[in-house]
């Protein structure tokens, strides 16, 4: 009897390690997807979002989610990346930060959710004649960082190889996403329905 319990104690501490592991694989592997967003890396995002991911943007408003841009594939989302991703100036940066996480791992699945901002710095322009040297308890950051959108990822990921990848993301901003009607987004946004 002993025996069975310690038996069964092992096997749970065992279980709950392996769901501890794989938590902090499905947070890195999201922590990696916003840096890769916020430097404009679509190889990165290649490798950590499936091509056959299901990918679609809402903005949220009011109790309602609208469609951003049609949904699309991992595939796409590289793309997306490489050809309408708005480029950095000099010196420019951009960060998407996530926190307030929820993960529910259920053996080779899970769910992501996570809310964001996003965040863009630019730097003062250089003066002539460089930066003047002060004392290191003057130090300013010279410049400005400004909040150009809010809301939350959700996410489903898949252990595939003994490897977790995005299989599907939505992201869902507050603040209104303007994209053209012609193009890239065919149809502008739609209601889609309320929120839960």
């Amino acid at each position: 009897m002993a025996e069975k319990a310690i038996s069964d104690l092992v096997e749970d501490l065992r279980t709950r390690l392996m769901i501890h592991d794989d938590r902090v694989a499905v947070e890195r592997v999201m922590a990696e997807l916003m840096r890769a967003l916020g430097s404009r890396d679509s190889a990165t995002v290649a490798k950590l979002v499936a091509p056959d991911a299901n990918v679609v943007m809402h903005k949220h408003t009011n109790g309602k989610r609208y469609l951003a841009k049609n949904p699309m594939t991992g595939k796409d989302m590289v793309a997306f990346i490489d050809s309408d991703y708005e480029p950095y100036g000099p010196g420019e940066a951009g960060h998407n930060v996530n926190t307030d996480l929820i993960v529910d791992i259920k053996g080779n699945s899970a769910h992501y959710s996570g809310q964001l901002m996003y965040l863009r710095s630019v730097p003062d322009p250089e003066p002539e004649g460089g930066y003047p040297e002060r004392p290191l308890r003057e130090t300013r950051h010279l410049g400005t960082v400004t909040v150009t959108g809010t809301g939350f990822y959700e996410a489903d990921l898949e252990k595939r190889n003994g490897k977790w990848v995005i299989i599907m993301m939505n992201a869902v901003v507050d603040l209104p996403w303007v994209f053209p009607r012609e193009g890239a987004f065919q149809g502008g946004a739609r209601f889609i329905g309320k929120t839960a």
